[in-house]
């Protein structure tokens, strides 16, 4: 196992390496395999960004992200331009179902109610709008009504995701009765489909929704 000052230089090179994340004040502390990053980025997205990041790091076991977002003047906006904005991604990834979430924002931090049917859609509300202009913070209070119990074992489908030598990346699963809901980030369009193609032998899964996105190459 790595030791914590190991796992931190790695973290920090991985952090470095991202054009986007270069100029980024962030620091990065290690208590047993346990990344805490703090500090401050100028735009909301590269929060997530660094944890994704740095979560990708081997040895590291949990990321905490206490990150601020200090916006650069040509980066203000005003709270009903981001709604309108919020608005817009919302009617393109939900279409009328984007009437069931309510917004609220004041002085650029979003807190986002309502109810949704399923959980991926509720994590994709707040996935679709990080990279808006002005927003400094989200809070993702949406719900999702209680779901059947599942008869597919999660460790069988990370098993057979994680049994191709091919696939390295987190991959994130949600299992709802015979159907399973695939996020998170691949390298190419062929391993996206291919994981659909692992998931679908797994016993007993009916229906596989592949939500998984191609990795930017800068």
């Amino acid at each position: 196992m790595k030791g914590d000052a190991i796992i931190k230089l790695h973290i920090e090179k991985a952090l470095k390496s991202n054009f986007l994340l270069q100029e980024a004040k962030i620091t990065v502390e290690v208590l047993n395999g346990n990344a805490l990053l703090s500090g401050q980025v100028d735009k909301y997205h590269k929060k997530d960004m660094a944890r994704k990041i740095a979560k990708e790091v081997q040895g590291v076991k949990i990321v905490t992200e206490e990150i601020a977002v200090i916006l650069n003047s040509s980066d203000k906006c005003s709270d009903n331009e981001i709604e309108l904005n919020i608005i817009e991604r919302f009617i393109k990834n939900f279409g009328n179902s984007n009437k069931d979430i309510k917004i609220i924002i004041r002085d650029g931090n979003v807190c986002l109610e309502g109810l949704v049917k399923w959980k991926y859609q509720k994590d994709l509300a707040k996935e679709c709008i990080m990279d808006i202009k002005g927003i400094t913070g989200i809070e993702n209070n949406i719900t999702t009504p209680e779901q059947p119990k599942s008869i597919i074992n999660e460790k069988d489908i990370f098993a057979a995701i994680y049994g191709d030598p091919s696939i390295s990346t987190d991959i994130k699963i949600e299992i709802i009765g015979q159907r399973v809901v695939l996020k998170g980030e691949v390298l190419n369009v062929e391993q996206k489909n291919l994981v659909t193609r692992l998931v679908r032998n797994v016993s007993d899964v009916q229906e596989v929704e592949n939500f998984l996105t191609v990795a930017r190459i800068s």
